[in-house]
């Protein structure tokens, strides 16, 4: 079906209508182009290597001057950021700021040669039959998959506007021919409802890319009903891509930034004036420093990578600032105390200490599961670093790899993703959390719980947290979790089957690849020389019926554990371990991390469920009491003191 009548005129009409379109864009200016994609810090520079020595992407080097046929022999990650024209994006970008006719001619070069590619076999059927039959996805290209459809729209729209004002010394005739009536398709095929993916970030990307290329081209006949429909779409998945604290609803700071970044570039190119979606995005960069640790990489929650982030993390620009400010720049760490996003699931601390921000203690939690989107088995584990410095660490995102197949058993579990190294960094046992009958928690075919998260607060010095989630259909979860800044962490959990069945339940610890542990009596010992300061830590279980085991650390029989991917498409060996109880009903675990050779339990006394539990130990630091009381509705209170 075709959705604007008056723009498949033209798709169909002779050359010379099509002129008479470029000669009517050449009586405004260019404005310039929009940045829906990411900005890269040092652009022009970056450019001229790419355009010399290829596009590297982690490990891998695309040759730009090469074909575009040859695009989709690359893994479907890579190849689905080549056909979207990510790195034609950041060359369209130099030229727009810097209006070097070289930047011009290389990404028409690369444009013309997708367009011969993929494009031009199109033209040997009716729009609407065309339209139709890329609709179901071919998964053998990547060309017409449904965010990359809506990254290059924008991109063709400039290119035309650039050519139509005159770009180059040829007239280029024949590409804007060709072009503008691509540009008609892909607005066509954005317009499909069976291509549309209004459920995640991918429509929202379409929408952009849909939104900002009729705009562009609003005098044209037929264009006024694209930019509509991209409108409506666009409000409706931004209201539904964030909740209204301000958090985004995937599960992963990457994509919050990411997404953010994206729609402050469209709020600059007023492409979104929405006064309620202004509001909503101002709240949405209040909530990125959160995200943000000590050490200046983003918490690698769900589908977040480790690592620097230099290329992601760049500072919004005046622009930006001035359309929608929030008082504070996104991406400094001046936070402090702790922020609690009850709506999404989400707890974050940041605890400052001089001399900079850089030494503020950092905690971490992840209570939500609102869909399987970017979502990894992770339910209400939680990251620690004391400066930059960290302790207790999430596996990373490694990469998307593989493909499981419908109806597989991993499939099934929630895992899109068949590389056994991706799956690695999913698992529930990849992370600080409790996992029961060595399975990972379903992230399909079971109703996401929404969030966890029932208490979060500074009390006397600490940050405290309390979550309750049902793993299982009958099986009860209660963490508490109690953090004294600089000092310890202690992890509180009570499950209960309902039904009297018994299961295995494992309790787990992961800590930073510099860390080298052991086991020693009933806990753990480990020592950290690789960050220029010596440190230490103790582990120890105060609760009776459970088991430590042994270190993992880069294993992989009987199981794949004790890893991270603190680079893409990369696993490196960290230390993990846990504490078992085998064939009960019911289980308390109650242990205590602390920055501190030894841990001397004196005193531990806890009712069956914890709701009244309290323990004295001593360390280097002193002589502590500990107690806390959880209401009903999971609140707590804690007593503590320390000698």
């Amino acid at each position: 079906m075709i959705f604007s009548e008056e723009a498949h005129k033209l798709y169909v009409a002779a050359p010379r209508e099509i002129e008479r379109v470029r000669e009517a864009i050449s009586s405004r200016p260019v404005t310039p182009i929009e940045e829906i994609e990411l900005a890269r810090a040092n652009l022009l520079a970056t450019v001229d290597r790419m355009m010399v020595h290829g596009w590297i992407v982690d490990d891998t080097t695309v040759d730009l001057n090469a074909p575009a046929s040859g695009w989709d022999k690359f893994n479907r990650s890579l190849a689905f950021h080549l056909h979207a024209w990510a790195p034609v994006s950041y060359i369209l970008k130099a030229y727009s700021d810097s209006a070097d006719e070289r930047y011009f001619l290389y990404s028409l070069r690369i444009a013309m040669s997708w367009m011969d590619n993929f494009q031009a076999k199109h033209r040997t059927l009716p729009l609407d039959d065309a339209v139709c039959a890329l609709v179901p996805n071919n998964e053998s290209t990547k060309a017409w998959y449904d965010m990359a459809v809506g990254m290059r729209a924008y991109m063709i729209a400039y290119l035309l506007d650039v050519i139509g004002h005159g770009a180059g010394t040829g007239g280029y005739k024949a590409e804007f021919d060709a072009l503008f009536r691509a540009l008609i398709f892909h607005q066509e095929l954005l317009c499909q409802p069976g291509i549309f993916r209004a459920h995640n970030n991918h429509g929202l990307y379409q929408a952009l890319g849909q939104l900002a290329a009729a705009k562009r081209f609003k005098t044209v006949a037929g264009f006024e009903v694209y930019s509509c429909l991209a409108e409506e779409r666009l409000k409706a998945i931004v209201e539904r891509s964030f909740f209204p604290s301000g958090v985004h609803t995937e599960h992963s700071p990457q994509y919050h930034y990411m997404i953010l970044k994206s729609l402050m570039g469209a709020v600059e190119a007023k492409l979104i004036g929405d006064e309620g979606l202004s509001a909503l995005l101002l709240r949405a960069q209040d909530a990125l420093p959160w995200m943000i640790q000590p050490n200046e990489t983003l918490v690698p929650i769900g589908d977040t990578e480790s690592g620097k982030f230099s290329r992601l993390i760049v500072p919004f620009d005046a622009g930006e600032q001035e359309s929608l400010s929030s008082g504070e720049s996104p991406g400094t760490t001046a936070k402090n105390g702790v922020a609690a996003y009850y709506d999404a699931g989400y707890v974050f601390a940041k605890i400052q200490h001089p001399p900079s921000p850089k030494s503020a203690t950092y905690f971490a939690q992840i209570a939500g599961f609102h869909s399987r989107t970017h979502k990894h088995a992770d339910h209400l584990s939680f990251v620690w670093s004391e400066g930059e410095t960290e302790i207790l660490i999430d596996p990373g995102k490694y990469g998307y790899a593989g493909k499981t197949k419908l109806g597989d058993e991993s499939f099934n579990l929630g895992f899109y993703y068949s590389d056994p190294k991706r799956m690695y960094v999913e698992k529930t046992r990849a992370h600080n959390t409790v996992e029961i009958d060595d399975t990972d928690f379903a992230r399909k075919g079971v109703k996401p719980f929404g969030s966890a998260l029932k208490y979060a607060a500074e009390q006397n010095g600490l940050v405290v947290t309390a979550c309750e989630m049902r793993p299982l259909r009958f099986v009860r979860h209660q963490r508490t979790i109690v953090l004294k800044p600089g000092q310890f962490v202690i992890v509180w959990d009570w499950l209960i089957d309902q039904e009297g069945v018994e299961h295995k339940f494992r309790q787990w610890f992961h800590l930073s690849p510099r860390w080298t542990a052991e086991r020693i009596d009933r806990g753990y010992a480990a020592t950290n020389s690789a960050d220029g300061t010596s440190r230490v830590l103790s582990v120890a279980s105060f609760l009776p019926d459970v088991e430590p085991t042994e270190v993992f650390c880069g294993t992989t029989s009987p199981i794949m554990q004790g890893w991270i991917s603190n680079k893409p498409m990369t696993l490196n060996p960290a230390p993990a371990f846990a504490f078992d109880a085998d064939r009960v009903s019911a289980v308390r675990f109650g242990t205590m991390i602390s920055l501190s050779p030894s841990i001397a339990i004196e005193r531990v006394k806890a009712n069956g469920s914890l709701r009244d539990a309290s323990v004295e130990w001593r360390d280097d630091f002193g002589r502590h009491r500990l107690r806390l009381l959880r209401d009903a509705d999971c609140r707590i209170s804690t007593d503590y003191a320390m000698e």
